[in-house]
């Protein structure tokens, strides 16, 4: 039982959001985006004990991890784009005069289909397997992906009092989005999940919790002090430090392969610790952003 690593890196995870979710009952319930948050903690809360629960039975519930994972992201997400659709003035044009809802509900519905309906409906083409499975990581990045720049937008667009409003929502969940990215694109390369990356999940989401804790109780109003979009251009340079990223990922599996995969986890550690300081530079350098 101690050596069951996953076990209590989940049911860490499990604690933290169950306190969040009872704390946000209390506190921000019927308030303006209380529901959704609500709503995303006690998916995260029943995710992380799902994944615990398996880590105990010899046949874990993959599926219905994947699902209430997918749940997860998409509560998340669906907070994310609310916060980019409050109006900064009457003249700009933003994201409210979208109508992303419907769209929302479409891509969450056929990345449900990708992820479960179409395994199942090719389940006799054993050829199909590893194309499957390649098929669902690069979703997985792409939510990641998604998470990562709808953050960036945030925090890009939040000035003075806004960017301390938020600023420590953007860091958890972008810390969550963060690790999701860095553990599916290695899975992506070496086609399989490392095992050790997937136990520390659990903990790197616990850690996640006093951040967002703090940046929903600094918001105790968030239309009073949370404008934040300007335009429906989105500015973004997530997309670019993924692509980068991928790139030297697929390098670096390349040179593993040549020399033996003695310096795997050197590697993996070093493009780890690179990418968060290029993060970094891009968030709080606005000459290095404009460079880029």
């Amino acid at each position: 039982m101690l050596s069951n690593v996953g076990l209590y890196s989940y049911l860490t995870a499990s604690i933290s959001y169950a306190v969040l979710t009872l704390l946000l009952i209390t506190s921000v319930r019927g308030r303006r985006f209380g529901n959704v948050l609500i709503v995303a903690s006690a998916l995260t809360t029943a995710w992380a004990s799902t994944v615990a629960v398996g880590t105990l039975t010899e046949y874990p519930p993959v599926r219905l991890i994947q699902v209430l994972e997918l749940l997860r992201d998409g509560a998340w997400i669906f907070f994310l784009l609310q916060l980019t659709s409050l109006r900064f003035d009457g003249t700009t044009e933003t994201l409210r005069d979208v109508r992303w809802r419907p769209i929302f509900i479409i891509v969450l519905a056929s990345i449900f289909a990708i992820l479960f309906l179409l395994p199942a409906a090719l389940a006799y083409f054993s050829i199909w397997l590893d194309a499957l499975k390649d098929i669902g990581f690069i979703v997985w990045v792409g939510i990641a992906i998604l998470g990562l720049a709808l953050l960036e937008q945030i925090f890009r667009t939040a000035v003075g009092g806004e960017r301390w409003s938020i600023k420590y929502i953007c860091f958890g969940l972008g810390g969550l989005f963060a690790f999701d990215f860095f553990m599916y694109a290695q899975a992506l390369l070496f086609r399989e999940m490392n095992p050790q990356l997937w136990q520390a999940r659990g903990l790197v989401s616990a850690l996640a919790t006093p951040m967002i804790a703090i940046g929903i109780a600094r918001n105790t109003d968030w239309k009073a002090q949370v404008q934040l979009s300007r335009q429906v251009v989105f500015h973004t340079v997530t997309l670019l430090g993924a692509g980068i990223y991928l790139i030297l990922m697929a390098t670096a599996g390349y040179l593993v392969k040549y020399l033996g995969g003695s310096w795997g986890g050197v590697l993996q550690i070093s493009f780890l610790i690179a990418a968060g300081v290029l993060l970094l530079a891009l968030l709080f350098s606005g000459k290095i952003r404009a460079k880029t």
